[in-house]
């Protein structure tokens, strides 16, 4: 099944079940990814940082 464009192929699955096409679907391999290695970087205050290290 191949659409023209996402807006066709969203205006026929609001109006379909995927569970009628099982057959025409096919699996695919995903990667995974390990979540606990995202970083987050969190602005501090030079201020507190200067109490928490008893300047």
């Amino acid at each position: 099944m191949e659409f023209a464009s996402y807006e066709e192929a969203a205006d026929f699955w609001d109006t379909h079940d995927t569970t009628d096409y099982l057959d025409s679907l096919e699996t695919v391999s995903l990667e995974t990814v390990d979540m606990k290695l995202r970083q987050f970087e969190v602005e501090v205050d030079a201020d507190l940082i200067k109490v928490r290290c008893g300047g």
